[in-house]
């Protein structure tokens, strides 16, 4: 039976949370394979990166198995975001 810790209220695998804090530990590293892309992280591992976030969470799934695959958008450079008001 697997080890299930609450974190914000919902009841995930201990490894999910773990896997998320070993991506947010690994940014800078995984920025730089990964920039401006959504990165899933299973057994302190990226197994999977795409623009496109379903199809990173889905890659992940197909590849591991896990129901629950933590993702994380790593970013590379400055953005620009814009509310689409303009004055």
């Amino acid at each position: 039976m697997r080890t299930k810790m609450k974190k914000n209220g919902s009841d995930m695998p201990k490894r999910f949370w773990e896997d998320r804090e070993w991506g947010y530990a690994h940014y800078g590293e995984l920025a730089k394979r990964f920039g401006n892309q959504w990165v899933v992280i299973v057994n302190h591992k990226a197994v999977a990166a795409s623009r496109n976030l379903r199809e990173a969470e889905e890659t992940a799934r197909a590849k591991t198995g896990e129901a629950h695959v933590p993702v994380i958008f790593v970013e590379r450079g400055g953005h620009v975001y814009s509310s689409g008001a303009h004055r």
